[in-house]
């Protein structure tokens, strides 16, 4: 990753009177992660606790494709840079299954990955609003458990640590560690039986094969 920071020094100094602390909160705080992407691109994620939400804007500028902020309250937002494509869909289908586990209520049968994709809010994930917003470039999105109009909002029950690690396999392009090798080889093992932790979240790559 010293390419990144590299990077991250050039941004530093030439922008570091604007920034000031904020810019080196980030640089000393953040965990930089390449997550080989599906395309075989390399998307780098930035995961950061902190309170001050400009250091979420300074990653933006950065050359960090998705961020994952948290707040010492435990509330977590994700953003992606603004020129990125990368679509946070996936994302926000992965995590509401999640959140909905740690609810302690059962995955939905069949899945709806359609209402699991809504914008806003779905039921039994209330915690997280998916926000999109049409620009000249096409749409923003982030994913937001709070906010600054929304200070007080309930804490995810997944923490900064799972989520960070769920963007990750979301975003990447691995399958099940125990199913792996079947994946691979295009041959889906999920069944009604035998069900896949990951199936439930509607990742495409999955879905291409059980549906081959």
């Amino acid at each position: 990753m010293n390419w990144v920071f590299c990077a991250l020094d050039v941004k530093f100094r030439t922008q570091k009177e604007f920034w000031g602390v904020t810019a080196q909160e980030f640089k000393n705080n953040a965990t930089l992660t390449t997550i080989d992407g599906p395309s075989g691109e390399n998307i780098t994620l930035a995961t950061i606790t902190s309170d001050n939400e400009d250091v979420a804007k300074f990653a933006r500028m950065s050359d960090c494709d998705v961020i994952v902020l948290g707040s010492s309250r435990g509330l977590v937002q994700i953003f992606r840079k603004g020129t990125s494509k990368i679509d946070l869909t996936s994302v926000m289908r992965t995590l509401r299954i999640e959140e909905r586990r740690a609810n302690n209520l059962p995955d939905p049968e069949p899945p709806d990955w359609t209402a699991l994709s809504a914008e806003g809010r779905v039921e039994g994930a209330e915690v997280w609003h998916f926000f999109i917003s049409q620009n000249g470039n096409g749409s923003a999105q982030s994913i937001l458990n709070g906010s600054l109009s929304a200070p007080n909002a309930t804490p995810t029950k997944l923490g900064l640590t799972r989520v960070s690690e769920l963007v990750q396999i979301t975003l990447g392009r691995g399958f099940e560690p125990t199913r792996a090798n079947r994946c691979i080889a295009k041959v889906c093992s999920h069944s009604t039986g035998n069900p896949c932790p990951w199936f439930a979240w509607g990742l495409e790559r999955c879905r291409a094969i059980h549906h081959k």
